[in-house]
């Protein structure tokens, strides 16, 4: 076997390449994840799952908010591509919060209006008790 000594010196290249030396905006992933997932959950409407979807859109709506307004504080400092991250975490939040919403209160009425589901299921129901 051939021992190769000939890049000893080698080191790993900096975590920041292709980024310029700017760094990462706080909050900007997590609120594109937190949107993405809260929409996707926002247009399942078994078992209450949109409430869920609902809840983490709102959560990504205030992260975004915040990682917006700290890169517009000092846009030179922090990397563009969070930034339009986090503006794509502010649509997917507001999509999220207003179909969570919908669903949320279709299901209030529907339990108001059905509260024992089918009204041929009520009136089925009343015959049996009479």
């Amino acid at each position: 076997m051939e021992n190769n000594t000939e890049n000893t010196n080698w080191t790993p290249p900096p975590a920041d390449m292709g980024t310029g030396g700017l760094k990462e905006l706080p909050g900007g992933k997590s609120s594109y994840t937190l949107g993405l997932v809260g929409m996707i959950l926002s247009f399942i409407c078994c078992c209450f799952i949109h409430v869920v979807g609902l809840i983490l859109g709102i959560v990504a709506l205030m992260k975004s908010k915040e990682a917006m307004a700290l890169y517009e504080s000092d846009p030179s400092s922090y990397d563009e591509t969070m930034y339009k991250k986090a503006k794509t975490a502010k649509t997917f939040a507001m999509i999220a919060i207003i179909v969570g919403a919908l669903w949320t209160v279709w299901a209030i009425v529907n339990l108001i209006f059905h509260p024992f589901g089918n009204s041929y299921d009520y009136q089925e129901m009343m015959r049996r008790y009479k």
